[in-house]
């Protein structure tokens, strides 16, 4: 896009922006240009998606308990990674619209929008989370049932295991069956958080079990019974929550921050939003 049309709109334009537009052919050249590689590179990105992340999930996580072996976990794993980049996109592009110039792009379609997404990946979690348990517990498949035992009916972990069901699941969907929260950026903003706080706890559950009944135990080698959640559980989430927000940050910083040439970017003209009376007064 040119650079005055980005100032009509009010984008700033970050010095590093300048070296991809050196070469600018017209704003109809560049965006069909565009658009060929967006949908040449999508189905590789996709599928390349799924494969590294559900290896990710076997290596990294899985493979922390090497008696558990089931053929849905990879793709639900990658499928809650999905699901947690449509919450953080919706806290980067609230939290930051001002910062990044890009408060008047985004309008409150956009929100229900990327709303419904997220509440329908939020009962597609919920269901993939159960279609895992009922085969293995009705089959009651001894390699992959002491997973869900030592989680859900454990003196250690039990409790905490519904506390996570109830903060990524239960409390989403029912907060996000609300159309007009989802079209109101100040609470939608808070949803998100209580979402993206529920998949972590749901990483914490899949993986700290794992470590904690295999190599966690007293001087006297008996079993820890406490929870293992401390200073180091909670520094390893935000060390890793800082980076990200690092990376996301310096990328927003020499890029803009909205994409506003793309012709799939602009509202369906048959498509009608109703919003509530009092969202009028926030910005």
């Amino acid at each position: 896009m040119a650079k005055e049309d980005m100032t009509k709109l009010g984008l700033s334009v970050p010095a590093e922006w300048d070296k991809k537009i050196g070469d600018w052919k017209g704003r109809k050249e560049e965006i069909e240009s565009t658009q060929n590689g967006l949908i040449n590179m999508a189905p590789i990105i996709s599928i390349g998606y799924a494969l590294i992340y559900s290896v990710v999930a076997v290596d990294l996580s899985m493979s922390l308990a090497p008696y558990f072996f089931a053929n849905m976990f990879p793709a639900w794993y990658f499928m809650s990674c999905i699901w947690s980049g449509l919450i953080w996109t919706a806290i980067f592009s609230i939290s930051m619209s001002k910062t990044l110039g890009t408060e008047s792009l985004m309008k409150r379609n956009f929100y229900h929008d990327l709303g419904k997404l997220t509440f329908g990946f939020t009962m597609f979690w919920g269901y993939t989370t159960f279609a895992q348990y009922l085969p293995i517990w009705y089959g009651n498949m001894t390699e992959e049932i002491g997973f869900f035992l030592y989680r859900t009916h454990g003196e250690v972990f039990g409790n905490i295991t519904l506390f996570t069901l109830v903060v990524c699941f239960g409390a989403p969907f029912v907060i996000f069956l609300s159309r007009g929260l989802k079209k109101q950026p100040s609470k939608y903003i808070y949803a998100a958080i209580l979402a993206a706080f529920g998949i972590w706890m749901e990483r914490y559950i899949v993986n700290m079990p794992s470590i904690h009944s295999y190599w966690m135990v007293n001087e006297d080698g008996s079993p820890l019974t406490g929870l293992p959640f401390g200073f180091i559980e909670v520094g390893m989430g935000l060390g890793f929550l800082g980076l990200f927000v690092l990376v996301v940050t310096s990328y927003l910083n020499k890029y803009p921050g909205a994409v506003v040439a793309d012709p799939y970017m602009e509202p369906d003209p048959r498509d009608v939003h109703v919003h509530p009376h009092h969202a009028h007064a926030e910005h």
